[in-house]
């Protein structure tokens, strides 16, 4: 970033944190730690997608984890997110808090093709398996993008990736687009080890159909999963998801360097 760009996003009235084009966080502001609660050791240098935030339509959740201060407070916020100039494929991503005055902020309408509730249905199944000792399963799928024509939008690729799996799914799982080219898919009465035969079944078909979209572009699939285990909340399960998908992400970024 410029030291123009920094200036005025240390002086925004919302939280910004600013990602390259791999989401690994170069910056933040100090508004965003303060109301995220996060310290910044946890955020800057990190890959965006490991930090506890989860995206439920033009909104957000910050979950803490366990043993934070702030484990037992609902963090909420308005969120968007858009392109930066510098440095090449960088992007900014915003948070509003629900305490923040809103008539003082213009926040940005995306019309995201995300899928609202999908938590809340996570909640529903995490119950039932506490209950009954249902297996459910979680997971999380997110595209990079290493190259692509300069006129072509990633838009496209997303709307493949939403469509293909709302096709390729049971009536009883939940597909949701939270961010950044990320997808999660709730699996009730999915084990674990059935996770394996699911990721190979929906790698082959993702990519057949974004091959077919434009072949110029290279990319990769990567995924995360975790399964229900006994006196889970629905933050361990996730938690576990992310972790998952973040150790994955890492590995193939370095075998990329």
């Amino acid at each position: 970033m410029t030291i123009d760009q920094t200036e005025i996003y240390e002086k925004s009235p919302v939280g910004v944190v600013v990602c390259d084009k791999y989401q690994r966080v170069l910056w933040c502001n100090d508004k965003f730690l303060n109301d995220s609660k996060l310290d910044q050791s946890t955020v800057v240098g990190q890959l965006y997608l490991s930090l506890p935030i989860e995206v439920i339509d033009n909104h957000c959740q910050i979950l803490p984890p366990d043993g934070d201060k702030s484990n037992n407070e609902q963090l909420r916020f308005s969120y968007w997110q858009s392109n930066v100039d510098t440095p090449s494929g960088a992007v900014a991503h915003y948070f509003v808090s629900n305490r923040t005055n809103h008539n003082t902020v213009k926040v940005s309408a995306h019309n995201l093709p995300q899928r609202p509730n999908w938590l809340e249905f996570l909640d529903y199944e995490v119950s039932r398996s506490r209950r009954y000792g249902n297996p459910l399963s979680l997971l999380k799928l997110h595209l990079i993008v290493f190259q692509k024509p300069d006129d072509f939008s990633e838009e496209v690729l997303h709307q493949t990736i939403k469509v293909t799996l709302n096709d390729e799914m049971r009536w009883s799982d939940m597909v949701g687009h939270t961010e950044h080219g990320s997808y999660l898919i709730v699996l009730p009465e999915t084990p674990f080890d059935a996770l394996d035969n699911l990721k190979d079944k929906l790698k082959k078909t993702l990519s057949k159909r974004l091959d077919t979209v434009n072949g110029d572009i290279k990319y990769d699939i990567v995924f995360g999963g975790s399964s229900w285990q006994r006196h889970d909340d629905t933050k361990k399960i996730l938690a576990r998801a992310r972790d998952s998908l973040v150790k994955h992400l890492e590995d193939l970024l370095a075998a990329k360097n």
